[in-house]
């Protein structure tokens, strides 16, 4: 593999005349039972950002994650995408506009890769509509972008883990979506296909300007892939903005519980994190 450089990120993403944001989250507090998950939450996200969620296990990163896609049913009024509430989208107007990628894909039946980037043009297919050529054209031209290509009549079941991951965003790029969500994509992965996955992801962001919120542990990765950061602890946000500025040392030993070192590399660029020896 080539020498990997530090991305080159642009200020931001939105215009001077500062836009609507693409996603909202408002006070939103959320419980699985008693015990509040997230708690009073609120943050924007513009369109073309690149958000990272940080936090502990059990900060609530992966329930805020899904709470914006609507795959849990957040309290009324507390999650906008665009102007409108995301409850009051259907499904298939949703998953035409917000793909989501889990840490791992349950495949109860046998399928290929080309198939499982197939299941991502169903949101477009009306009732007992099958594919056709504009479909299987752009889930070809996805594979293709995601070096997937040739393994497409490979079983989903057999690939690796980085293989697996690069399959679900070749599903997620054939929705076309404005905001592409991820539940933790690289936390099974080993270091290469850990880089794989996430410069994948910034090229469809510098490139195509989708706009990317996922929840990350690695806290190295995140500062260097990532515009912004979002870090919880016990459910609320404790910081939110540049990873400079996020990533300060008294605040991470307090959240993590942890000391903690910060270096900052010889030739420039995010600090790096390690815990203190």
């Amino acid at each position: 593999m080539s020498e990997i450089k530090q991305p080159v990120r642009p200020v931001s993403a939105t215009t001077p005349e500062t836009p609507s944001p693409l996603l909202t989250v408002q006070n939103l507090t959320f419980s699985y039972d008693e015990a509040p998950v997230l708690r009073q939450v609120g943050l924007q996200v513009n369109a073309g950002e690149w958000v990272g969620v940080i936090g502990p296990n059990g900060s609530g990163k992966s329930t805020l994650i899904k709470l914006m896609g609507g795959l849990l049913q957040s309290p009324p009024g507390t999650v906008h995408f665009g102007a409108r509430d995301v409850r009051l989208y259907s499904k298939p107007e949703l998953a035409r506009r917000i793909a989501w990628i889990p840490q791992e894909a349950a495949t109860p039946f046998s399928f290929t890769a080309f198939e499982m980037v197939m299941m991502g043009r169903h949101p477009f297919l009306k009732p007992f509509q099958f594919e056709g050529p504009e479909d299987f054209e752009l889930c070809h031209r996805a594979m293709e972008t995601t070096s997937t290509l040739k393994f497409k009549t490979r079983r989903f079941s057999e690939l690796s883990g980085g293989e697996k991951q690069r399959v679900l965003i070749a599903s997620a790029i054939v929705q076309s979506p404005e905001l592409l969500l991820l539940d933790e994509p690289t936390s099974s992965l080993d270091l290469k296909y850990q880089v794989q996955v996430l410069e994948l992801l910034d090229r469809l962001n510098l490139q195509r300007g989708i706009t990317l919120v996922l929840a990350i542990h690695d806290l190295n990765l995140a500062a260097r892939y990532c515009h912004r950061l979002v870090l919880l602890k016990d459910g609320k946000v404790v910081r939110d903005g540049s990873p400079e500025s996020v990533l300060q040392k008294e605040t991470l030993e307090e959240v993590y519980e942890i000391k903690i070192q910060l270096v900052t590399p010889p030739g420039g660029g995010h600090p790096l994190i390690f815990p203190e020896a």
